[in-house]
């Protein structure tokens, strides 16, 4: 009960969070620095993509790769805030790319850059984790796709906080416990055994 209160408690702030970033991002979008990693084997398709997203506003930083060797030594050498790939990579794929990154267990968000995916393609790939994917004609959904992405990855680092948070206070609780001499022990209405610390056993 006391971690789905404190899980509720977070997804309230992580609301409150998402619409004050909301609010943050559209009144000062002009100075919205953001770390990108992409997977892309056409240069002109990443300009674009960058292009697009200076002017929603974001100052970007990008490293463009176009191969598994590549994609993951960045991946394990630099910290992103987003990764952007292409579907379809001469001899590797953007579902590959995903793969890698969800095994290097960093959570970055992942978005597909594509110039075609079918529906049942796409649900398939958002159900496994990836954050959203855009078609190449419709960048201008780029920035608006990025800026959920990164509010959800904020929402998230706050629920592993609060449980993290949670964990430790119960750990910190049963310590305190097991180590005084009175026995305390608790029953239910029921009248069955709930907890009792090592007191309680001994006695």
């Amino acid at each position: 009960q006391q971690i789905c209160e404190e899980v509720t408690r977070a997804n309230q702030m992580g609301k409150v969070t998402h619409e004050q970033n909301a609010s943050d991002l559209a009144g000062h979008s002009a100075s919205i620095p953001l770390r990108i990693l992409i997977l892309e084997d056409n240069s002109g398709d990443a300009e674009l993509s960058i292009r697009e997203l200076n002017k929603a506003g974001f100052e970007i930083q990008a490293d463009v790769v176009d191969t598994r060797e590549a994609f993951a030594a960045k991946l394990q050498s630099r910290i992103y805030d987003v990764v952007l790939s292409d579907y379809r990579i001469p001899r590797w794929s953007g579902v590959e790319a995903f793969h890698l990154l969800r095994q290097s267990g960093k959570d970055i968000p992942f978005i597909l850059v594509t110039g075609t995916l079918g529906e049942e393609s796409a649900v398939e790939l958002i159900n496994e984790g990836v954050a959203d994917y855009i078609l190449k004609d419709r960048l201008v959904r780029l920035p608006s796709a990025i800026r959920r992405a990164l509010q959800e990855k904020t929402a998230r680092d706050e629920r592993e906080r609060a449980m993290q948070s949670l964990l430790e206070s119960e750990e910190r609780l049963r310590l305190l416990l097991d180590s005084t001499a009175e026995a305390i022990y608790g029953i239910d209405v029921q009248g069955n055994c709930t907890f009792c610390n090592a007191s309680s056993v001994r006695l």
